[in-house]
């Protein structure tokens, strides 16, 4: 992306070249455009459903994971609500035992077998949720704490510790990704190359994953990994919104 953060504009950072923010948006828009999300706007639910769309379609994807999954949280906890006999208590359990996401999964599938399947994507957005927002592993600059408050250079053992971490993300992320999605992913090459451009070696992205190449010192493999982890957070974002929208469509059919 070109150009320097500008300052905040309506709580979204624009870049300089915002004709290409432009394009993205758009392409982003189009992509959400076949998902059909119920009509939900008497409910509160809606304002998470809206944020969920927005953060998608600006870029904020770690947002529209979080939004989506709180979206089906509470669905299903209307839902498990709903269908007991005593509404009041079952509120009371839920609040007071403070019910976690799993919890609410779990009495569902007890409670009722009609629901296995847009339970399991529920869980899905459960876990996505958790492993790639609530708690990350990656960190970001790549230095040693010696001790409280001295932080040393940069240094290529560092560097090589940073893309091995990194690598470590990327095959955390795949997981939570379709098949074909993962293939193409696995499948991206990069090359070694000499001062005058010819490539020296190719490697796949796979070939790290699976360690058949180790993790070496190059100043652009830092930032490669990270292009293919924005890569791989956009479609696990935008699987979550369409199984927020599989599991709002099964519990509410004709809103």
């Amino acid at each position: 992306m070109n150009g320097e953060s500008s300052p905040l504009r309506n709580g979204v950072i624009f870049r300089k070249n915002n004709e290409h923010e432009k394009t993205l948006r758009a392409s982003r828009l189009n992509r959400l455009a076949s998902l059909k999300l119920p009509d939900f706007s008497t409910f509160r639910i809606a304002d998470y459903c809206e944020e969920a769309k927005s953060s998608f379609i600006y870029g904020c994807f770690r947002s529209c994971i979080i939004c989506s999954a709180i979206a089906a949280e509470l669905t299903l906890k209307h839902t498990l609500i709903f269908l007991s006999e005593d509404w009041e208590q079952t509120y009371w359990e839920i609040e007071v035992k403070k019910f976690s996401f799993k919890k609410v999964i779990e009495e569902l599938r007890r409670t009722n077998d009609k629901c296995t399947s847009l339970l399991r994507d529920a869980d899905w957005l459960r876990k996505t949720r958790n492993e790639i927002v609530a708690h990350p592993l990656y960190i970001g600059n790549p230095f040693e704490i010696k001790q409280p408050g001295t932080l040393t250079p940069r240094e290529p053992e560092l560097e090589i510790w940073a893309n091995r971490i990194m690598l470590r993300d990327i095959r955390k992320l795949l997981q939570f990704v379709e098949p074909d999605k993962r293939k193409t992913i696995e499948e991206k090459t990069f090359s070694k190359r000499d001062t005058k451009g010819k490539i020296l070696e190719e490697f796949s992205v796979l070939d790290y994953l699976e360690q058949r190449k180790p993790v070496r010192y190059e100043p652009f493999d830092f930032t490669y990994w990270r292009i293919i982890q924005n890569e791989l957070i956009e479609e696990i974002a935008f699987q979550a919104y369409r199984r927020m929208i599989k599991v709002l469509n099964a519990l509410f059919p004709n809103k």
